[in-house]
């Protein structure tokens, strides 16, 4: 008996602990069933929505309530050309309303499918008439169809070019950000700016360029552009190989005709230029080689 009691106790508690230990583990389950089904009871027609909601107050009195007609605007609207609905179709298969051309257009030239939620329609068979919906907008509308109508198409083209402008504002906005990011980036990328005199424009000379009077034919006198810091030693190289090729003795340099002054290497052309504008005359350098026994 001893024996049997301890096992009974063993078994039941730890069936205890094995249903504690799992059901702590595990989200409690809920219960969504409505009361109506809970309680067994089921009105025919009605769905579990309608049982549980509670009803609506009853209008007995005989008031009314007046709105507007722009509440009820996009409502009447064809979703493609905006415009109120005329020859209402309907879509069999999602109920949205188009205008007979407008969806007749539609499924012959885009896509054979709702243009609205693109559900498909294969054919035009797939619309049917909606002529009290028609009615409707008569109702509602009566004459003022068409001043409703260029309403709204002022409306639109009120907001076509309202679209237009901010998008031509926002492109501006844009290419000027992106001169500017690209300015920045130039900027960056630039090599530091050097402080060496190398890189400063220097001052071009200009001067005439003619032979000595002992040998007029050799070479027409012509105007030279060059830069300022040359000096006569560069002037005198490019002669000799330029216009005297192949021809012995030196090279003689002056600034008169009659070579009375030989004018050194290291004089400047700058410095010429600056003594001949003193003196309001223009720079003329003369050029005459010298046999090689002078």
């Amino acid at each position: 008996l001893l024996f049997s009691f301890s096992s009974f106790l063993f078994f039941f508690f730890g069936a205890f602990l094995f249903e504690h230990t799992t059901m702590s583990g595990k989200k409690r389950k809920t219960d969504h069933t409505p009361v109506a089904l809970q309680e067994g009871f089921i009105i025919e027609g009605l769905t579990s929505y309608d049982m549980e909601r509670e009803p609506l107050k009853l209008i007995e009195d005989e008031s009314t309530c007046t709105l507007p007609l722009g509440l009820f605007a996009k409502e009447l609207q064809c979703p493609i050309c905006l415009g109120l609905l005329s020859n209402t179709l309907t879509s069999m298969e999602c109920l949205h309303r188009f205008c007979s051309d407008c969806v007749n257009s539609s499924i012959r030239k885009v896509k054979k499918e709702c243009p609205v939620c693109r559900v498909e329609c294969a054919t035009r068979r797939a619309f049917r008439p909606d002529p009290l919906f028609d009615e409707l907008i008569t109702s509602l509308y009566g004459d003022d169809i068409d001043a409703f109508e260029e309403k709204m198409e002022k409306e639109t083209q009120k907001l076509t070019s309202q679209t237009n402008e901010a998008l031509q504002k926002s492109y501006a906005e844009g290419m000027k950000r992106q001169l500017a990011l690209v300015a920045q980036e130039n900027a960056k990328n630039a090599p530091p700016p050097s402080s060496s005199s190398s890189t400063q424009p220097k001052a071009l000379v200009s001067f005439q360029l003619c032979a000595h009077d002992d040998s007029p034919d050799i070479f027409k006198p012509r105007w030279i552009r060059v830069d300022g810091g040359a000096n006569v030693g560069v002037l005198r190289a490019l002669v000799s190989k330029q216009i005297l090729p192949g021809r012995k003795g030196q090279v003689q340099i002056t600034s008169t005709k009659d070579g009375s002054d030989d004018l050194g290497d290291k004089t400047t052309l700058n410095s010429l230029n600056t003594v001949a504008k003193e003196k309001g005359v223009d720079l003329n350098l003369y050029f005459l080689r010298k046999p090689p026994n002078e």
